[in-house]
């Protein structure tokens, strides 16, 4: 119960500092177009685009990493005690987790409604910052 609270208090403060530093980085960005860059796009687009990649990067970088690591850390913990009480069995265990892990495909979702995957996500993210 007390990991689980770190975990997600440490992994919170991490995603939100990070995201922080990716608004202002964003913001400065912005500050340094010229004027024409503004009289081409709309200001509600440009705020809109702002709250968008900032979803996005949300949802990306906090639950799926966190998740990896409880998982990581729930088969750990469950081998050294496995090895501590029943060797026999770790060793079985040892054998079949590679092929439990196999199909699984490491590829995060995005939660937004567009039900879209990581490869259209991450392009749309890259032409918003070359553009």
């Amino acid at each position: 119960m007390v990991g689980h609270t770190l975990v997600h208090y440490g992994f919170g403060m991490a995603v939100e500092r990070m995201h922080k530093r990716v608004r202002d980085a964003t913001f400065k960005s912005l500050i340094r177009q010229e004027i024409s860059y503004f009289d081409v796009r709309p200001i509600g687009s440009i705020t809109t685009q702002l709250s968008d990649d900032a979803a996005l990067i949300h949802s990306f970088s906090g639950e799926p990493i966190r998740s990896l690591v409880m998982n990581v850390a729930s088969v750990a913990v469950g081998l050294v005690v496995s090895f501590v009480f029943m060797w026999p069995f770790a060793l079985l265990t040892l054998g079949i987790i590679p092929f439990m892990a196999w199909p699984l495909e490491p590829k995060p979702r995005c939660k937004c409604k567009c039900k879209c995957t990581w490869e259209k996500t991450r392009a749309l993210l890259t032409a918003k910052m070359l553009t």
